[in-house]
């Protein structure tokens, strides 16, 4: 039994990963505000004003300072509100 499912937390299971990489796949753990749900997403931003292909994305959205955040266009409202956790074993 995976962590997430002793948390009450609805999850497939996990691969494990050496590295995760901006732009790869990652599993997060989001809240719908009633619930909260295991899933992949793409490790980086993609901002809600960007409707081409990700491919044509030509700026790095995934190195945000934390004194900065708050007051850059691109990060102001997802830091609000688009939060998650990324489950991990290793970190440094």
């Amino acid at each position: 039994m995976s962590t997430l499912t002793t948390l009450g937390i609805p999850s497939e299971p996990l691969r494990e990963a050496y590295n995760i990489a901006p732009t790869q796949l990652a599993p997060i753990i989001a809240s719908d505000r009633e619930q909260h749900r295991s899933t992949l997403a793409r490790f980086g931003l993609v901002p809600s004003w960007f409707k081409k292909p990700l491919e044509e994305l030509k700026f790095a959205t995934f190195n945000a300072k934390s004194e900065e955040v708050t007051e850059k266009a691109s990060y102001r409202g997802p830091v609000k509100s688009q939060r998650c956790l990324i489950p991990v074993q290793h970190f440094y």
